[in-house]
């Protein structure tokens, strides 16, 4: 059995009306789910961990190519075994303001699939749904870490300190270079917000473009 793939064909065009990513999408997941099924036959039920590996680039052209409704439909339908699989990628998509539905799995029955909800709501900065998820679920120490662990970085002249500690410096005096200035550099203090997500960008790009040729789509 050929192990599934993120591919697209030229005939995809005809057959999906020009949405051939979300067929794509679609063709990828109902393989994955396939293939799975396949291995844990191969396996007796007990799979390698790292089996996912290999389709680290299919899952980011999957998520680059933003097909958040077809994700958020396999994880109500698809294999339950890849829920956690299915809640990172539509976090790739997702934003502290719209979640896409991974809010609605914060009760989910496995600890596993609860615990990759948290790391999306961590890294989508959603601190007080996550809160709440810890109160709900206080047996979980993971998941209280991933709502309590503090956020900001140790001061740069710290982590600067502690990288000399363990230099050899004893031939620093050889080195010659063409200025003698000691190093320093600027920190920025604020805290970021998330980055916009790819969708945002490209729907940003194409309405520029539309304004650029004054409103007429060629």
């Amino acid at each position: 059995m050929s192990r599934p793939r993120y591919r697209t064909d030229p005939e995809d065009w005809f057959r999906s009306g020009g949405h051939i990513h979300l067929s794509a999408a679609v063709q990828l997941l109902r393989e994955l789910r396939k293939h799975r099924a396949h291995l844990v036959s191969i396996y007796q039920g007990e799979i390698p961990s790292t089996w996912l590996l290999r389709y680290r680039t299919d899952f980011r052209l999957l998520a680059e190519q933003g097909n958040g409704l077809v994700i958020q439909r396999f994880i109500s339908a698809g294999d339950p075994a890849l829920r956690p699989i299915f809640i990172w990628l539509l976090s790739k998509h997702a934003s502290r303001f719209f979640l896409l539905g991974i809010n609605e799995h914060c009760d989910d029955i496995s600890p596993v699939v609860r615990k990759h909800v948290a790391k999306a709501l961590r890294r989508l900065e959603a601190w007080a749904l996550l809160k709440k998820m810890a109160a709900r679920h206080p047996q979980d120490e993971r998941l209280r870490w991933f709502a309590t662990a503090p956020t900001t970085k140790r001061p740069f002249s710290e982590r600067l300190r502690d990288f000399r500690t363990g230099i050899d410096a004893s031939h620093a005096a050889e080195v010659v270079t063409p200025s003698q200035m000691p190093y320093w550099a600027r920190e920025s203090l604020w805290s970021y917000t998330p980055p916009k997500s790819v969708d945002v960008i490209r729907r940003m790009l194409r309405r520029i473009q539309h304004w650029v040729r004054w409103g007429v789509a060629r």
